[in-house]
């Protein structure tokens, strides 16, 4: 860079896109008339702010960031701070050779997979956290240092502004579930940091404490009455796929969470006692939870069990190339069967709450439904029942699934 400032220009956006590199130069230097800023113009068209000044006796340029993804207040207000810093014996040399050799928010999370959440978390847990990084994306490839409280504010409204757009206006359910989204990517960024300061020496702070998170509405759909004879119907159509309608079937009798159900082995079930364990590695407590299986459930359990094919599974991926070796949520296949028997905002989780709900109907306790929907012993839910005996618990599911199937009969005498 020279010394000699010919360049001088008042910045404003038209300014600087009006600059240009003159012909058969790789480059051209302007300088801001209101601040020590200097903006270095590319032959390609590139445009990115600098400050260039001598620190410890060295002459240093500094890299600002690019325009216009900062600007020109931005630009002004970083260069104030960082001539500040070098005012008080800072060099940013030296904060350049740190940030160097120091994690991204990959990185990071990649850690803290490896060395906590590994030893410490279900595979449940890891396989969420891996789904809410995702949407941690725009800071993904930020070194750890560069992001402010403000970079996680924005996102967590960015989530949900493109849950909201996706949704439309008159379509409120995706946005509250775009609400969640963003709060549990913030949560999951005030984890990571809090390993990162825990485990790793980081110093630089928690962008993401005391983020105000967004108030969320508890869900309350279950299958109605009046729609049990229509879901039926649409599983039972020929152009339902038959493996896709079992699996809605057995989520609608067991009560079970989809992804545990999606993973379901032949080895964690015993048919002759009718019993479902799921291993305690899947679980959000790490416990294994026993679950009963309703007379219609262990039906269609036995008649997959005769057409099996080897697979470990009872629900295999229909393709050998997929990335799991299970089921993966049907979305498209649930769209469809919804649309066919005319229902509306129902989710696959919405058929667990509707065991639930039916128990409820029935009489059952919270106690029994708790240990029915393998909720942990102690939550707020269900109270302590760690020691409660399946049989009531069997009872219970069987007398619930025995009622929707009648009604679903009965409604669809009545079609």
């Amino acid at each position: 860079m020279p010394t000699s400032e010919p360049n001088r220009v008042h910045f404003t956006k038209r300014a600087i896109d009006a600059l240009a590199c003159p012909p058969g130069r790789k480059r051209e230097w302007f300088y801001d008339d209101e601040s020590r800023l200097a903006l270095m113009v590319t032959a390609a068209g590139g445009r990115t702010f600098y400050i260039y000044k001598r620190v410890n006796n060295r002459p240093q340029r500094i890299r600002v960031g690019a325009f216009p993804d900062l600007s020109i207040e931005q630009a002004r207000k970083t260069a104030a701070r960082i001539l500040g810093e070098i005012a008080e014996g800072k060099d940013p040399a030296d904060e350049r050779r740190r940030r160097r050799g120091e994690p991204t928010l990959t990185d990071l999370f990649k850690s803290y997979t490896e060395h906590h959440a590994n030893l410490h978390n279900s595979l449940r847990t890891r396989q969420t956290d891996e789904s809410r990084f995702k949407l941690a994306g725009p800071l993904a490839n930020r070194r750890i240092s560069t992001i402010t409280r403000e970079d996680v504010q924005r996102l967590h409204k960015s989530i949900v502004d493109k849950a909201k757009a996706k949704a439309g206006d008159d379509a409120p359910v995706p946005a509250i579930k775009g609400m969640a989204n963003a709060n549990r990517a913030v949560q999951l960024i005030r984890r990571l940091y809090n390993f990162a300061t825990d485990e790793l020496g980081f110093k630089g702070g928690n962008p993401a404490a005391r983020i105000r998170t967004y108030r969320e509405r508890s869900r309350e759909r279950y299958l109605l009455p009046h729609e049990l004879p229509r879901l039926m119907a649409a599983l039972d159509d020929r152009r339902t796929n038959p493996t896709i309608a079992d699996f809605i079937r057995l989520a609608l009798f067991t009560g079970a969470r989809r992804a545990n159900l999606q993973a379901m082995r032949w080895n964690d079930l015993d048919l002759d006692a009718a019993t479902w364990t799921i291993p305690g590695d899947e679980t959000k407590e790490k416990q294994p939870i026993h679950l009963p299986l309703a007379g219609p459930a262990l039906d269609i359990l036995k008649r997959r069990r005769a057409e099996a094919n080897g697979s470990a599974y009872v629900f295999p991926a229909a393709r050998a190339d997929a990335k799991s070796p299970h089921l993966s949520e049907p979305k498209a296949t649930w769209k469809e069967i919804l649309r066919r028997a005319g229902i509306d905002d129902l989710r696959v989780h919405d058929l667990r709450r509707s065991l639930g709900s039916w128990q409820a109907a029935a009489g059952a306790s919270l106690v029994v439904i708790g240990k029915s929907l393998g909720h942990a012993a102690g939550s707020a839910a269900t109270g302590v029942y760690a020691r409660l005996d399946i049989d009531p618990v069997r009872a219970s599911v069987a007398n619930a699934v025995g009622a929707m199937l009648r009604a679903a009969d009965k409604g669809a005498d009545h079609e």
